[in-house]
């Protein structure tokens, strides 16, 4: 059974100093960013098992996959199934009066996304789109900065599936089309009926300049 990947987005907001010393003690350059930098270790005598003890305190049942310090007050990093609420929730208990905002995307775009934000270890903020919708797809797209389905995943599918998008049958494909139209994407790589779906749209919605574009295209 494969394991879905979660890519989280960590952003420290706050007194520099502090945000630089937290990074120092939860990131290195051997390991990356790994909870048991800072958190409790799995004791022995406890009367959890190893894997429900990660969960407990992580949220997780292993520790982050991989990671990357992006900038000075962001940390990249990947974990299986789930963003780990529990663990960013005792990191903020660890540093009082910064911001810690998490922006998560599962690789099954659409699904499994959102954002979240503590301080001082309580939940300030929280925003989880209907998955499937142009909500949840573009924040995934703009998470995984990986335009596939807005490009070849369309391009893939044969005409009775657009159409399904289309016609409101298939909502993710619908919510990939409208996503591609708010977008307003301009290609000449998709197929007629996409484009002329695109152009429907725009005249519709009055959007002349983006119809006009599209003309040109098609």
């Amino acid at each position: 059974m494969s394991q879905n990947v979660v890519v989280n987005i960590l952003t420290f907001e706050g007194d520099k100093k502090q945000i630089k010393k937290l990074i120092n003690l939860i990131y290195n350059e051997k390991d990356g960013f790994k909870f048991i930098n800072f958190s409790p270790h799995y004791d022995e005598d406890n009367k959890l098992t190893y894997n429900d003890w990660l969960i407990y305190h992580w949220g997780l049942n292993s520790d982050i996959l991989k990671s990357e310090l992006i900038s000075d007050t962001e940390i990249k990093f990947e974990t299986l199934w789930v963003t780990p609420v529990l663990g960013i929730e005792y990191l903020s208990s660890l540093s009082p009066n910064l911001k810690l905002t998490v922006k998560y995307a599962d690789e099954d775009i659409g699904y499994n996304v959102g954002e979240y934000v503590y301080i001082n270890g309580e939940l300030e903020h929280e925003y989880k789109p209907e998955e499937a919708t142009v909500e949840a797809i573009s924040l995934s797209i703009k998470i995984l900065d990986d335009e596939y389905h807005l490009y070849e995943y369309i391009i893939d599918l044969d005409e009775e599936e657009i159409q399904d998008g289309i016609n409101g049958v298939d909502d993710f494909v619908s919510a990939v089309l409208k996503c591609i139209y708010e977008k307003e994407i301009l290609t000449d790589i998709y197929p007629k009926v996409v484009q002329q779906y695109l152009l429907n749209m725009a005249v519709d919605n009055e959007n002349y300049e983006y119809a006009s574009k599209l003309k040109k295209i098609i």
